[in-house]
């Protein structure tokens, strides 16, 4: 079970996300924040976190994070989400499909002082692509 500040910081951390509120990230994110995303090979400072962020916001304008389970574990904090939006804008240069995709994350956080220093995050970018069938449009009703 996670110290309940910890958790609060997570579940804050995200609900910012879900509602457009990426400035308000850096109250929560450690003077030296590192987010380390699957598929890019050297880690992302506050800034560059943030722009990744809203480039899956920009596709994915309804995006949403449901936590699933928060455990702390050797200092390191846990998290399973499942994400899920629409496809309404580009992503990975696929043009909006209009197809909702829901695909599980997983996310490992280290704090120092009560502040995120670093976030390691795992998305099935290929999942999202199945999902919203590579860029096609989605059938008519769909």
């Amino acid at each position: 079970m996670p110290n309940p500040a910890i958790e609060f910081t997570v579940r804050s951390y995200f609900q910012r996300i879900d509602t457009h509120q990426l400035s308000a990230l850096a109250q929560f994110a450690a003077p030296d924040y590192r987010l380390h995303f699957s598929g890019i090979p050297d880690p992302l400072n506050l800034a560059g976190a943030t722009q990744l962020i809203a480039g899956f916001q920009a596709a994915f304008p309804d995006l949403r994070h449901d936590i699933e389970r928060i455990a702390e574990r050797d200092g390191q904090v846990e998290v399973e989400i499942t994400a899920s939006g629409t496809q309404r804008g580009e992503f990975q240069g696929a043009p909006p499909s209009g197809r909702s995709v829901q695909v599980p994350s997983r996310h490992a956080f280290r704090f120092a002082d009560g502040r995120i220093a670093e976030h390691r995050l795992t998305v099935d970018v290929a999942e999202i692509m199945r999902q919203i069938g590579g860029g096609q449009p989605a059938p008519q009703g769909a």
